[in-house]
Formats: C-alpha cells, sequence, structure tokens
C-alpha cells in the first residue's frame, strides 16, 4: 500500500474542491456525512497546530 504524502490542510482542500465538483449529484443526507468527515479533519489539524 502507498502512503499519501497529503497533508491534513491538502485533504481537507481536496475534499471540498470534489464536493463542489459533485455538487448536482450529492444528496442532503451526502453534504452532511461529507461535512462532518471536512470539520473532522479540520479539528484534528487545528489540534496538531497547537502542539
Amino acid at each position: 500500500m502507498q502512503r499519501s504524502r497529503a497533508s491534513l490542510n491538502d485533504a481537507i482542500a481536496n475534499l471540498a474542491a470534489w464536493m463542489e465538483l459533485a455538487r448536482e449529484h450529492l444528496t442532503e443526507d451526502d453534504w452532511a456525512v461529507l461535512g462532518e468527515i471536512g470539520g473532522v479533519l479540520y479539528r484534528e489539524g487545528a489540534s496538531r497546530r497547537r502542539l
């Protein structure tokens, strides 16, 4: 398995970009779940920056 070298910031940006591209195909439930995932990634990145 190849490990990604993307940072959490990269992952958040990629998720947001993909969500925008897929906007027409995502349900409200999809948006809620993906938004929650983005929030977890953001909080994790913020907590790591505080260390």
